[in-house]
């Protein structure tokens, strides 16, 4: 079982892979930004909680819920568990996620 360290690490070596970030430590969250918040962290117990920011609602792989924050801005939350879970589909989504977050220009 992978822990909640070991999938930090994992993420951050494939956000790595994406472009450069900001991280700005929060009260109970992690928030990786651009120009704007693209991701949000939740570690919690036993899984790492991913908030991931899209301009649309459907996205591969599903999210296990999906709230919509504004008219083209919807907020993927995923519950990871396992170090497989961060492949390169999870790659391509966090990369989506850091080009809508590009600086305006």
């Amino acid at each position: 079982m992978d822990t909640v360290e070991d999938l930090g690490k994992s993420f951050f070596r494939l956000l790595d892979s994406v472009g450069t970030y900001r991280i700005e430590r929060k009260k109970g969250s992690i928030h990786i930004t651009r120009e704007r918040t693209f991701i949000g962290l939740h570690p919690m117990k036993s899984y790492l909680g991913i908030n991931v920011v899209l301009d649309r609602a459907q996205a591969a792989p599903p999210a296990s819920k999906v709230e919509k924050v504004s008219t083209n801005r919807f907020h993927h939350y995923y519950r990871i568990t396992s170090k497989r879970e961060l492949n390169r589909s999870f790659a391509r989504l966090l990369r989506e996620a850091y080009n809508l977050a590009r600086p305006k220009g």
